[in-house]
């Protein structure tokens, strides 16, 4: 049997001896010559550089979670935009009261729900001593 030279001969030199070969076939190496050979040429394992395959119902998941995030700054923004309007328009008004009298205490409640009641508290107050804005309850919680 004649074996000609190469690239596994160049390679794999002392560990021919023990290659199962298969005549018109392809050339076999057992598991353990291959780590043997991974070992002595110092060779990682392949690594897999392809992006992971993200499951359709976490990419629904993910789109979801946008979705909530931006219908949460959006309706923050709506409650600032409400928080600026009524300040604008009660501004004569409310400098004259004590800011703490704007702020409600209840620590239940997030920041922008306190500061859009306690401004209610304050028009609602002055709308029964004077008559004033009548209708602004009806579009706040």
């Amino acid at each position: 049997m004649v074996i000609k030279t190469s690239l596994i001969n160049i390679f794999i030199p002392n560990y021919l001896d023990k290659l199962k070969i298969a005549p018109l076939k392809d050339l076999y190496i057992s598991k353990d010559d291959i780590e043997k050979i991974r070992k002595d040429l110092n060779l990682l394992s392949i690594l897999d550089t392809r992006p992971p395959q993200i499951p359709e119902k976490i990419t629904q998941e993910i789109e979801k979670l946008k979705d909530d995030n931006a219908l949460l700054y959006s309706i923050i923004d709506s409650k600032n935009q409400e928080i600026l309007a009524l300040e604008e328009k009660n501004k004569e008004l409310i400098k004259h009261k004590n800011k703490s009298a704007l702020i409600e205490r209840d620590k239940m409640l997030s920041s922008h729900q306190t500061i859009i009641k306690g401004l209610l508290l304050v028009i609602d107050k002055m709308h029964n001593k004077n008559g004033y804005l009548p209708l602004l309850k009806k579009n706040f919680p």
